[in-house]
């Protein structure tokens, strides 16, 4: 499991404990990498072990600040486990749908999306803004899937293989992947949504800043794509 500390709305806690519950009903052990990319615990105190059974976490404190993609990709990195799921910490009432995603995954199957059913958590501003968003990427990239900004994605190690980069390529790694795994990407429609919490922290320009930057990182992502594609012509 791969998340950040989520300072705004403070649900990793929450997180912990549903992961831990999950866990020991499964009479199993989830590794557990915790991204701090805002540097959350300079201020409360990190979780420990004890506080949590069936969970061993790794805490990671990123040097540099650079955005939730890059501290997620980060944790992924560190991550042991054959099975890697990323999720953010206000999705937690979806922790107990995580069985029915891995019972998707098979020999043609390496990966799952979760796509949120709905979006009561946030505005009508985001609503809006999330909506356009992914008609931009589908147009862009030629990618279908719905909810391409929930942050809940379960990787094999085999669809991470598939889903790597060409070296040098400034592309948006989760849309060059999951255009990357094709059929093999499978999506799985979250019946829990996230949690309700404080007003959004985004202001108009901040998310016409991020739907930008989207727009930038799509017509890359779709130039790697062709570059891709001609890297493995015959």
């Amino acid at each position: 499991m791969i998340t950040t500390t989520d300072p705004v709305a403070n649900q990793l806690p929450q997180l912990l404990l549903s992961l831990s519950k999950l866990a020991c009903q499964q009479d199993a052990t989830y590794e557990v990498v915790v991204v701090d990319d805002l540097g959350f615990w300079q201020t409360f105190p990190e979780p420990t072990a004890a506080q949590y059974p069936g969970l061993a976490l790794s805490l990671l404190t990123p040097t540099a600040w650079r955005g939730q993609q890059a501290a997620i990709l980060l944790g992924i990195q560190q991550a042991k486990a054959p099975l890697i799921l990323t999720i953010d910490p206000d999705l937690h009432p979806c922790v107990a749908e995580i069985p029915k995603m891995i019972s998707l995954l098979s020999n043609k199957v390496w990966a799952v999306h979760g796509a949120r059913s709905q979006r009561d958590d946030i505005g009508l501003l985001r609503r809006i803004g999330s909506h356009m968003a992914n008609v931009m990427v589908q147009m862009i990239t030629g990618l279908k899937v719905k909810d391409m900004g929930s942050p809940v994605t379960l990787l094999t190690r085999r669809a991470l293989e598939e889903m790597r980069m060409p070296a040098g390529a400034a592309a948006n790694p989760k849309i060059f992947g999951y255009i990357a795994l094709g059929p093999a990407l499978a999506v799985y429609t979250l019946t829990q949504g996230s949690v309700r919490h404080a007003p959004s922290q985004y202001s108009l320009i901040s998310l016409t800043l991020l739907f930008a930057e989207l727009l930038i990182s799509s017509l890359k992502t779709r130039l790697a794509m062709q570059r891709r594609k001609e890297d493995l012509a015959p």
